[in-house]
């Protein structure tokens, strides 16, 4: 057996699996809003071509180069039109990329999502809502985005293909369990249908749905999960709804009421406190719950009054939570800076990150969970984690179609996790199993070739890197 020391090997690689990829790290959103994260911290930058009022969409490069952004579709204001497109890094319409004459809308809550194709070859599925304004009546759709074409700055190939009507404004991006598909998860209004669609090399698949907890009857609010998959949270504007999701099937299951009326929702990035805005004046206040507690909806702690109604909350790159600080005009964003700490350690500060003269409307970035983040130590620091000397085999190594792991005894009867991530933190592979003294093997992801590691936790705790050599 190998003798691992984690220490030693954080030294060496870094944190590594903590923030992972970095296709979420420039924002785009609002009046005009773009803020880079790749520094490992938040920069305004003046240069987006975007208005939107609600819903928007972004997404860069494994090295967090932009790629493209997105709107979802037009939207008439009374002041003036904003229009509705696909736009490349130069800020300039792609060809065909007008989206005015499509079923989207920039209205709508969470009105569009920014999807890779897993067969590659520089696709991207572009997913819009239709809203409340149009009486949703464009619903689901999606377009197709080859960053091939133009020069590599992208071309839409395939515009505004139908897929669902009579769907709320709500839109939930996961990765699935395999590391290499997709979840894209809506759900329908006057019932109380989620819509669980999988894309995989071959296209989108037809929805898994799941007839589960209460009727949606508001057109608006925000669906999110958290980085694993495991949870999606609910808020609209009648409660706040929590389930439990199958992230290898797209099964929603588990209702439970949160006993809050809310719009916008998140996790916290070790995906054990949902943080959400009531909306239910004179109750207008941020709260965190305890996903683990034994009543999750009685495990509501007051974080903060605020002045907000209908504003979205977003998990970001740098462990924090963001959102805006007022309705609609707002030139600031709120942060909840220690998001995985209990009540009101978790550090919120109202106003803490200036937009100088930009503002955000209600918008706030859509994308896809689990693309940075492990909810074991996603925000944590050398200090907080034990450091452990333990035995683990791994075998075979190099290895091709598969990996063997022996654990010590003294992990018998535990719930155990194993992530295989790169030194840049993608995660390709994630599989939990109770351990029972045996050798536990685990499939390796199609065209795999490099250097990995394999980060071994038990009951929540982080015990190890192994570093795995992947030959095709």
């Amino acid at each position: 057996m190998k003798k691992i020391n984690l220490f030693l090997l954080l030294l060496i690689f870094g944190f590594g699996c903590i923030y992972g990829q970095k296709q979420n790290n420039i924002w785009i959103f609002g009046n005009n809003v773009q803020i880079d994260f790749n520094s490992g911290q938040p920069i305004l930058q003046y240069n987006s071509a975007l208005r939107s009022y609600e819903g928007s969409s972004s997404i860069c490069d494994l090295d967090g180069n932009l790629l493209f952004f997105t709107n979802g579709g037009k939207l008439l204001t009374g002041t003036g039109m904003n229009h509705g497109g696909v736009w490349n890094r130069n800020n300039q319409l792609m060809p065909n990329g007008n989206l005015d004459s499509t079923s989207g809308c920039n209205s709508s809550a969470q009105g569009c999502l920014i999807v890779p194709s897993p067969s590659g070859a520089g696709l991207f599925y572009v997913f819009t809502l239709d809203c409340a304004e149009n009486s949703f009546a464009g619903g689901l759709r999606y377009s197709i985005v080859d960053m091939t074409l133009d020069g590599g700055l992208g071309d839409v190939t395939t515009k505004n293909v139908f897929l669902e009507d009579t769907l709320a404004e709500s839109i939930c991006g996961i990765r699935h369990s395999n590391g290499r598909d997709y979840w894209l998860i809506v759900h329908g209004i006057d019932n109380d249908k989620f819509y669980s669609y999988l894309i995989n090399p071959l296209g989108i698949q037809t929805p898994i749905i799941s007839s589960v907890g209460e009727y949606v009857y508001s057109n608006a609010g925000q669906m999110q999960a958290t980085v694993d998959g495991d949870l999606i949270a609910y808020a609209t504007t009648f409660r706040t709804m929590l389930y439990d999701f199958d992230n290898s099937t797209g099964i929603v299951s588990n209702y439970r009421n949160l006993n809050k009326y809310s719009w916008g929702c998140s996790f916290s990035a070790g995906c054990r406190y949902l943080y959400t805005l009531s909306n239910d004046p004179p109750d207008t206040k941020l709260y965190q719950f305890d996903t683990q507690a034994p009543n999750v909806g009685a495990s509501a702690i007051e974080i903060s009054a605020v002045s907000i109604l209908y504003k979205p909350l977003q998990l970001a790159p740098d462990g924090k939570i963001y959102f805006p600080n007022g309705d609609y005009t707002s030139t600031s964003l709120c942060v909840i800076n220690n998001p995985d700490s209990l009540g009101l350690a978790c550090n919120y500060v109202a106003s803490a990150f200036s937009l100088d003269t930009l503002s955000t409307v209600a918008s706030m970035p859509v994308f896809i969970a689990g693309l940075y983040g492990n909810c074991n130590f996603v925000t944590a620091s050398l200090s907080d984690i034990q450091i452990v000397n333990i035995d683990i085999a791994v075998f075979p190594n190099p290895a091709c179609d598969l990996i063997n792991v022996k654990l010590p005894k003294s992990f018998q009867g535990s719930k155990t996790e194993l992530y295989l991530c790169d030194v840049a933190g993608s995660v390709f592979k994630r599989e939990s199993f109770i351990a029972d003294g045996n050798v536990y093997s685990m499939s390796l992801p199609a065209g795999l070739c490099g250097i990995f590691y394999l980060h071994v936790s038990s009951n929540a705790q982080s015990f190890g890197f192994v570093p795995v050599r992947i030959d095709e």
